[in-house]
């Protein structure tokens, strides 16, 4: 391997002299060897002309290299298989080993996108090596910018062929899982009508693809369809389709892939288990949602704090607060403590149906249990007091918030407000921001503008109007009539002029 190492160095002599290439830094770690068929040596700057004796010389040198790996990447910072790095014996092809590093920095320092893609095939079918997220990720943004310059990805697969890169089905596999990541969905289409004309038949992973991405883009009719249609599905088939309809609340479709999973042997696992109770619980079929809990508990999953917490919360919802209670205490009975979210479930059913007493005996025994309320927890006490009429109860939670290191957000200016109107206590609005750093959305700050104006405290609006600006809003319509209200309430016409 001596004299091979030798001709490679004379070559790169040679080819560094020459003028037409010089600027494009060749050198011997640019032969690209993936596979047993010869892979062609391009470069778009060069075209036509291209020396013809070097092409000739490096068609012969490529199969002397056959038996060498070498990472192409065509910049001065490419990192080389050397002789000095090796010793006096060059490695032999087995000892070379891909590792995530070499493959992402190799990545990094490649200057072109089309041979960053072809390096990545590449890597991509070498025996045990599996690109990791980090690879995945930074081509994605190889794929955007070719697919930008290629426009379609027939473009794209045919400067792969010119720079000697096979295609394959993995080929249309990796492009897939690389579109499927960066969310770019029409490429992805593509992708499937390109495995098409190739000839090759979608395997059921690119088939789970094109179904994930049609439930996204709204065409559940579509992902259904493909899932029929597959004729191996696997467990991430069910699982994808079952996710989906989820977070569409299709319920009628839930239970039917449900039972097609059951009937070919497969289950759902614990994440998706959550998903199918808490769309039975939350429009009250809690019928089918025992059904579901049943099936856990059979195949020996445990009953977690979240899936108490949706049976209570769906009770909850129906008004059924007896069985709610239950369900809370059979849950102490296994062991299974409440959390925030369970008591506050229990507490909002219990205020709705105005029964107060039990709803803060409740929170007491949340608190005794050293289970702290959160801002959602207050945030529902507060609009249910003052929904129910409680408006010095609802303000005095307000009021306490600091205490809790709890800053107020949207929905407790909101309910807040809502609360100082009804009462017509506006002499309170100022409260609402003295001191005070409240997350509040547009919406809500342009609601407090109005009743500033509204109660008789113009210059707290125009006050509060610059903190708007300071935090960053960008004020619509609404917000300038606030503040024109205020300016003018303040006597600062001449002001509210130039606005």
């Amino acid at each position: 391997m001596v004299w091979v190492w030798r001709l490679l160095r004379t070559m790169s002599t040679r080819i560094a002299q020459t003028p037409s290439l010089k600027s494009l830094h060749i050198l011997p770690s640019s032969f690209y060897c993936s596979t047993d068929k010869t892979q062609k040596f391009y470069r778009e700057n060069i075209g036509k002309n291209f020396p013809e004796k070097t092409r000739v010389t490096l068609k012969s040198l490529h199969n002397l290299s056959s038996s060498i790996y070498c990472i192409y990447c065509a910049t001065d910072k490419t990192q080389k298989f050397s002789r000095e790095k090796f010793g006096d014996k060059f490695p032999e092809k087995s000892r070379v080993t891909l590792t995530p590093q070499i493959v992402e920095s190799t990545l990094l320092n490649c200057s072109s996108d089309i041979i960053a893609l072809s390096f990545f095939l590449f890597c991509a079918k070498q025996p045990n090596y599996f690109h990791d997220r980090r690879a995945f990720d930074h081509m994605v943004n190889v794929a955007n910018r070719l697919a930008e310059r290629f426009e379609t990805v027939r473009g794209v697969v045919e400067e792969l062929e010119r720079v000697g890169c096979v295609t394959k089905p993995q080929t249309f596999l990796i492009l897939l899982r690389i579109y499927w990541r960066g969310g770019m969905y029409q490429l992805l289409f593509e992708v499937f009508e390109e495995m098409e004309r190739y000839g090759y038949t979608p395997n059921t992973f690119a088939r789970n693809v094109i179904m994930d991405v049609s439930f996204k883009i709204g065409r559940s009719d579509v992902g259904l369809r493909v899932l029929r249609e597959t004729q191996r599905p696997n467990f991430l088939t069910f699982n994808i389709a079952i996710c989906n309809l989820c977070k569409l609340n299709d319920l009628s479709n839930i239970e039917g892939v449900f039972r097609i999973m059951l009937r070919e042997g497969y289950y759902p696992n614990f994440e998706t288990f959550e998903m199918v109770l808490n769309c039975f619980c939350k429009v009250g079929r809690l019928a089918e949602a025992f059904q579901v809990l049943g099936l856990m508990i059979t195949l020996g999953i445990r009953v977690s704090v979240t899936v108490w917490s949706m049976l209570i919360d769906g009770f909850c919802r129906l008004g059924r607060l007896a069985m709610a209670g239950d369900l809370l205490e059979r849950m102490v009975e296994t062991g299974c403590s409440p959390n925030v979210v369970t008591y506050t479930s229990l507490i909002k059913g219990l205020m709705e149906s105005q029964n107060v007493g039990s709803a803060f005996n409740i929170l007491s025994t949340m608190e005794s249990k050293g289970c702290a309320p959160d801002l959602v927890l207050y945030n529902v006490l507060i609009d249910c007091l003052a929904k129910i009429g409680r408006y010095n109860d609802a303000l005095d939670i307000f009021v306490g918030l600091p205490k809790q290191k709890l800053e107020p957000d949207s929905y407790t200016l909101t309910s807040i407000l809502s609360a100082i109107c009804m009462s017509q206590k506006f002499s309170l609005l100022p409260m609402l921001i003295s001191g005070r750093v409240i997350q509040a959305d547009l919406v809500a700050c342009n609601s407090l503008l109005s009743h500033f104006c509204k109660a008789g405290f113009p210059s707290h609006a125009v006050e509060f109007y610059s903190d708007m600006i300071e935090r960053g809003f960008t004020p619509d319509g609404y917000s300038f009539v606030g503040l024109l209200r205020g300016l003018c309430g303040a006597g600062k016409v001449e002001e509210a002029i130039n606005i």
